[in-house]
């Protein structure tokens, strides 16, 4: 990826739990979301957002969340080193605020400070 700042949000890499591709296709198609993105602008998006991604191998036993369902994400996060996990989860991982260095944060707060 090429930054000019390396560290500032707009630089970090995605790394995307396998799953999340899967879920990305589904939100793109539902009716809320179909207004704002065509069908082809979200499968040039996941492409190359699959380009994009980094693949973690081994993850480390992670057990905080309320949600153990949650849990492989903060273990994604920390085996990646990740500024940030971004998830719109009010009461489970954006509860918790941060997990080792990464800060939890909503994808409208990661934008506000993208555009800073």
């Amino acid at each position: 990826m090429n930054c000019t700042k390396p560290g500032e949000p707009a630089c970090t890499n995605w790394l995307p739990a396998k799953n999340n591709f899967v879920n990305f296709g589904g939100v793109t198609r539902h009716e809320k979301v179909r207004p704002y993105i065509s069908a082809a602008h979200a499968g040039t998006l996941l492409n190359e957002l699959r380009r994009l991604a980094v693949q973690v191998r081994k993850l480390p036993r992670v057990e905080i969340s309320r949600d153990p369902g949650d849990d492989y994400l903060l273990a994604l996060a920390q085996a990646s080193h990740a500024d940030y996990l971004v998830t719109g989860d009010k009461t489970g991982l954006l509860a918790l605020g941060r997990h080792g260095k990464t800060r939890i944060v909503t994808a409208r707060r990661l934008a506000g400070m993208i555009r800073r």
